[in-house]
């Protein structure tokens, strides 16, 4: 992949103050491999892209407002376009929200979140959910019912590996 697109799908990295800086250098060959996965992280949302594998993970944190749920639609759109680019066509890939550190939304956000999870041209072959709040399993389970809910991360990903799935 050329430098050029690397960089317009990776984005700036935003440091957990918010601020943009170049990635680190690579050390060895996994790191090597790491720093050409497209990842974002914010304060509010941390998205990578493992176009190899067909995974993508996205950590949920705190209570977003109407401005946040806008960044980070654009900025999965963004994102995922690493998928074709890896070999991967959009559909193809499992995903997990680690939402472990979520708040319970308001409905302007959940409504936004319901129409993400409603949209094919961003879907995956397999959606779970990873919870550590029996109110945001509710919000879950209403806006996105077909995703997998769990605990447990370990379960959450071997569900996601099934072959059938």
């Amino acid at each position: 992949m050329s430098n050029w697109l690397e960089q317009e799908l990776r984005g700036p990295v935003i440091s957990s103050a918010g601020s943009a800086s170049s990635p680190a250098p690579a050390r060895g060959t996994r790191d090597a491999i790491e720093a050409l996965m497209p990842r974002l992280d914010d304060p509010s949302f941390t998205i990578r892209i493992e176009p190899a594998r067909k995974f993508v993970e996205i950590g949920m944190r705190g209570y977003w407002d109407a401005a946040t749920i806008q960044r980070f639609d654009s900025e999965l759109r963004r994102l995922l376009r690493a998928l074709p680019v890896g070999g991967c066509r959009i559909g193809e890939q499992v995903t997990l929200f680690d939402t472990t550190q979520y708040a319970v939304q308001s409905q302007e956000v959940l409504a936004k979140l319901a129409g993400m999870a409603a949209d094919p041209s961003i879907g995956s072959r397999r959606i779970a959910v990873l919870v550590s709040s029996a109110l945001v399993t509710l919000q879950t389970r209403h806006i996105a019912p077909g995703y997998g809910v769990f605990t447990d991360r370990g379960e959450a990903l071997a569900w996601l590996s099934e072959p059938n799935g």
